[in-house]
């Protein structure tokens, strides 16, 4: 007997460890922005999916399964456009995007990937103002944080940013986006790397990713 009780200790322990095991902890976090790569993003950005807003849409979705826009509104300031700040389209290297999706008041979009450890960079451009500003919040869930991330303001929003978070577990991705001022909020392009993913001693999800050059 005290031979089988052992053998139903020995199975529920290792039950156990094999769920702890099995758990990705889901978690979104800011880590910073780019003010220097401007709409030169491959390479850098989007190896496992990316999407530049336009009136036509130019896109790569690759690992993106889908991607809600809430019905937000587009808009082309120039397109194409031999301008840095232009976003390269997903489908010709050699073509920019000057373009934008927009609308006033906030937003929530929501991203799923087939990702489990990833990477978004949200690129905004103020094409045409040096009065608006906005702010992007990244969660998973149904209600986002009451503190953004980040709150996005010019001259840095004209010359064109990259706010970007990680992102661990299968929840999508939400962001919100709040109009804070000027006409109203606009963002040029989402792109989506995965990230490498190793348990520490501590038995927390730790992840790494590439070159985020600051």
């Amino acid at each position: 007997m005290k031979y089988g009780r052992n053998l139903i200790l020995v199975a529920i322990v290792f039950a156990f460890v094999f769920v702890f095991a099995s758990f990705t902890h889901a978690e979104v976090k800011y880590v910073g922005e780019d003010k220097k790569t401007l709409g030169d993003w491959p390479g850098k950005y989007g190896k496992n999916g990316a999407m530049v807003f336009a009136l036509a849409d130019v896109k790569d979705m690759k690992d993106i399964t889908k991607f809600d826009d809430a019905k937000n509104q587009r808009w082309n300031w120039a397109n194409p456009t031999p301008d840095k700040r232009g976003a390269i389209y997903p489908t010709d290297l050699k073509s920019r995007a000057g373009s934008c999706l927009f609308n006033n008041p906030n937003t929530v979009l929501t991203l799923e990937t087939k990702l489990k450890n990833y990477q978004i960079a949200v690129y905004a451009v103020d094409w045409d103002s040096t009065a608006r500003s906005e702010s992007f919040t990244g969660y998973q869930g149904d209600t986002a944080p009451k503190v953004p991330d980040v709150t996005i303001k010019n001259p840095d929003f004209n010359a064109g940013m990259y706010e970007i978070w990680t992102v661990t577990g299968t929840d999508p991705f939400n962001l919100k986006i709040d109009f804070v001022s000027g006409a109203n909020w606009v963002i040029t392009g989402i792109f989506i790397d995965a990230l490498g993913a190793a348990v520490d001693a501590n038995g927390k999800l730790a992840t790494t990713w590439g070159d985020i050059k600051k």
